[in-house]
């Protein structure tokens, strides 16, 4: 299939994608959704499961950043310009347990803010990468920035919306959810590049698994009686972001092989 038609299929799954999430009643926040089913305090720290189970975000954001720099993983990457691309991914990982840590000590619409905007950086930036390793590497930092910009304008304009009592999060829904439909589309068209199967399977799938966790909350807690499905919903979504490095490791080890071969 020649690039040309590649692109269009791509653009307009996208176009397909934002006409959808337009032509969507408005969504407003859901004032409910900060009554989480877990609210026990414990060492002084309200919601307290809640808000330490975004440890492990900060040690696998730390974790990512330090061997995407690290000199001996240089051939990992197609170019510095990946490698760039990579550290934003596993920097907003680290920003998401801070800003998701800080969410939960005292939900509301304001500080549910701190917990958005690092995870819009995650997604658009790691569609950044996926963009840049398998169509092309030229533009790279330009999907960067223009991707990033519509992921924290998607959260700013909720949180005005929210302000002058017109709440909309359809903008918000559609960064979060349309690379669940771009990214594979861009996998089977372009089946060149870096290695990232089986892990980018996890990836998807412990997202999945995060969202359903965070759905059923409250049934989870009774349920389970000591852990509640939004906890839950946090150790999988970082079994998600684990995934992502696990791609670079599993890459470092291939490439470990060849030279070893060679």
């Amino acid at each position: 299939m020649k690039d040309i038609y590649k692109v269009l299929i791509i653009i307009g799954l996208t176009l397909a994608a934002a006409i959808y999430t337009a032509s969507l009643h408005r969504i407003p926040q859901d004032a409910s959704y900060h009554n989480f089913a877990d609210g026990r305090s414990f060492l002084g720290i309200n919601n307290f499961w809640n808000v330490v189970s975004n440890l492990p975000f900060l040690i696998i954001g730390f974790s990512g950043v330090f061997f995407v720099i690290k000199k001996d993983n240089r051939n990992v990457f197609k170019s510095p310009g990946d490698r760039f691309l990579w550290i934003c991914v596993f920097a907003g990982i680290g920003c998401v347990g801070l800003g998701s840590a800080y969410y939960h000590l005292s939900p509301s619409n304001i500080t549910l803010v701190w917990d958005r905007l690092p995870m819009t950086i995650v997604f658009m930036s790691f569609t950044a990468v996926i963009i840049s390793e398998r169509i092309s590497s030229d533009p790279g930092w330009l999907f960067l920035v223009a991707l990033n910009g519509l992921g924290v304008y998607s959260v700013r304009y909720w949180q005005h919306s929210e302000m002058i009592g017109e709440g909309d999060l359809r903008l918000y829904a559609f960064v979060q959810f349309a690379p669940m439909i771009i990214l594979p589309a861009i996998l089977l068209l372009y089946r060149k590049g870096p290695a990232l199967f089986p892990d980018l399977a996890g990836v998807f799938l412990f997202y999945v698994a995060a969202k359903l966790a965070e759905h059923y909350d409250a049934a989870i807690y009774k349920f389970m009686g000591f852990v509640s499905g939004h906890t839950i919903k946090h150790f999988a979504a970082s079994m998600a972001v684990f995934y992502m490095l696990k791609i670079l490791v599993r890459r470092k080890k291939v490439t470990f092989s060849v030279e070893s071969i060679n």
